[in-house]
């Protein structure tokens, strides 16, 4: 029984490696699988060469400052300026509070006391400029002859500069920068 199985077994083997057919034609593609993890970040590159150094700028232009006293019961009062005012300057303009100890930007909506000291006034102020002058407005009815202490800071700009004005709304600020006298 033993060769009878071995001889079955050989027999078996011989005819299957015996029978060999055609290729058949090839099966569809498989799904694709899944991507890796992602590897680690490579060393950093070589540092390239510093590149030409720039032309020099200008020196910032001390701005011009200008302490007047408006009488702003009078319909828009103005102020000649001493130069031209040119293109690319800004004019800011600052009333003061707190009897003399702080200026606030105009447009300025509340309540201060007069150049005298003697008044405490609401006001709604605002200003304009013109290449020549500057005009005073305000919206309130107020005592005849009420004048008020008014700073006037002209920066001298530049085609292209940049000025943060939101900065300048605290006078305090604009005296850091350019270091103005008080």
């Amino acid at each position: 029984m033993k060769s009878l199985l071995v001889f079955f077994f050989l027999f078996t083997s011989i005819l299957l490696v015996g029978c060999k057919g055609d290729v058949g034609p090839q099966g569809p593609p498989g799904t694709n699988g899944t991507n890796g993890a992602t590897g680690a970040t490579g060393a950093t590159g070589a540092t390239g060469a510093p590149g030409a150094t720039g032309p020099a700028g200008q020196d910032a232009a001390q701005p011009a400052v200008y302490d007047l006293i408006v009488d702003l019961s009078v319909s828009a009062p103005s102020w000649t300026l001493p130069t031209t005012f040119g293109g690319y300057d800004i004019a800011l303009a600052y009333i003061m509070t707190n009897k003399g100890v702080g200026f606030s930007p105009l447009p300025f909506r509340g309540f201060t006391y007069t150049a005298a000291q003697t008044d405490y006034l609401k006001l709604d102020a605002s200003f304009a400029v013109y290449p020549t002058q500057l005009f005073f407005y305000n919206e309130t009815i107020i005592p005849p002859g009420s004048t008020f202490p008014v700073r006037v800071v002209i920066l001298k700009g530049a085609k292209g500069g940049r000025i943060n004005l939101e900065r300048y709304q605290d006078y305090n600020k604009l005296k850091q920068d350019y270091n103005l006298p008080d």
